[in-house]
């Protein structure tokens, strides 16, 4: 089970470098957006989970970006 999810971890990274390079100068605004946000900050006791949600809300933000153009 954890070699799948390490596998998802590195499609997600990957990903995320391809929309980073396409937004560019955006990215750092959305990387502050969600940094800044309560809810990142409150839910930092989860450690290791805590990341990957991290990863996900900026994903997700950032294909709303792309979308929007």
């Amino acid at each position: 089970m954890n070699k799948t999810h390490k596998g998802k971890e590195r499609g997600k990274r990957k990903l995320f470098v391809k929309i980073s390079r396409e937004i560019g100068e955006r990215l750092e605004v959305v990387e502050d957006k969600v940094h800044g946000s309560a809810e990142v900050e409150e839910n930092d006791k989860s450690g290791r989970q805590m990341g990957s949600r991290v990863m996900t809300d900026k994903l997700s933000v950032q294909a709303v970006y792309l979308a929007r153009g």
